[in-house]
């Protein structure tokens, strides 16, 4: 009786999260497609992996890997700099790495695959550091390794 009433209670508090988790656990799939930008609460807009392409050939870019440090260790996109989302300070550690960098210069973050949240989480911090022009790659490293995307270790 009593884990019924938990259990059910859990449900109604759920339906009030800004991502609902599913009846079994984990996240509920987000539709993290290139365009559905609507509604964004922050100050990025998602990319897809022929725009990563054409960031790339501009050359004035930089790659966020937002995954823990030992994944970014094992490979990571070629000059992308690791800023893992749960970092104690991340706060700090974002102005670390934008230091220097100019504000107009397009950031591009990504994390593990599409349902993975580090990389909206640093690009928070990224947008309450000023900076405007940021991208998130939905497809993240899965994306980038499943294509045959060169890889740096």
């Amino acid at each position: 009786m009593t884990f019924a009433f938990f259990f059910a209670v859990s449900l109604g508090v759920n339906q009030f999260r800004g991502a609902p988790m599913s009846v079994l656990g984990g996240k509920t799939h987000v539709d993290k497609d290139h365009g559905k930008n609507e509604g964004m609460p922050e100050n990025w807009k998602y990319c897809n992996l022929s725009d990563m392409d054409s960031f790339k050939a501009t050359g004035d870019l930089l790659i966020i890997d937002a995954r823990p440090g030992l994944f970014y260790k094992y490979g990571h996109i070629p000059g992308a700099i690791s800023l893992p989302a749960q970092t104690n300070e991340l706060g700090r550690e974002t102005g670390k790495v934008l230091s220097g960098v100019p504000g107009n210069r397009t950031i591009v973050i990504y994390c593990a695959d599409a349902q993975c949240e580090n990389a909206e989480t640093v690009a928070g911090q990224v947008s309450r550091h000023g900076y405007g022009n940021i991208y998130i790659f939905s497809g993240g490293w899965s994306e980038w390794t499943e294509t045959g995307r060169p890889v740096e270790k």
